[in-house]
């Protein structure tokens, strides 16, 4: 028994450090001989629309509490989003620059508390102006995918906004 485990341990510290070299190799994003294992896109290729929304006059009391979800950037936590803390009306949603957001976009908050947090919509909504809505086109990429590059990206997303949006 003691020569078995022995083997066995043998084998598993060997299977170990195959599972971390291909990991690794996986890992990489290197192309292989000119393989093009990798093939780097920007979100405006990948996606079919990229847009921000609006914010109805406030002074209007007609524009709320509609049956509208409406978005703000103090929503947008790195996580998904089910319902909205605030609704606008269709006179709301005409006369302001709010549209909107297929179901699945990835949300980014743009600027405010919680600039280059992240989210996902699980209904369609409408949102403000300081959200960066990001529909994916499915046959290009996956949302869930460029949700989380996104939210792994949160603190290269929170220096440019940090720096004036410049390229960094």
């Amino acid at each position: 028994f003691t020569e078995l485990e022995g083997e066995l341990e043998a084998e598993l510290k060997l299977r170990q450090k195959q599972y971390k070299y291909y990991l690794n190799k996986l890992l990489s994003f290197e192309n292989d001989g000119g393989g093009g294992l990798v093939e780097y896109k920007t979100l405006g290729e990948i996606a079919l629309k990229i847009t921000s929304g609006g914010t109805p006059l406030t002074s209007k009391k007609e524009y709320y509490d509609g049956n509208i979800p409406w978005l703000n950037t103090k929503e947008v936590k790195d996580c998904r989003i089910y319902a909205t803390e605030k609704t606008i009306t269709n006179l709301g949603l005409e006369n302001s620059s709010a549209k909107w957001i297929e179901k699945n976009s990835v949300i980014v908050a743009m600027y405010g508390a919680t600039a280059g947090r992240v989210g996902i919509n699980k209904i369609p909504l409408t949102t403000n102006q300081a959200c960066c809505n990001i529909t994916m086109d499915d046959t290009k990429a996956n949302y869930n995918y460029v949700y989380y590059v996104l939210l792994n990206s949160y603190e290269k997303l929170f220096l440019w906004y940090l720096v004036g949006h410049k390229k960094i």
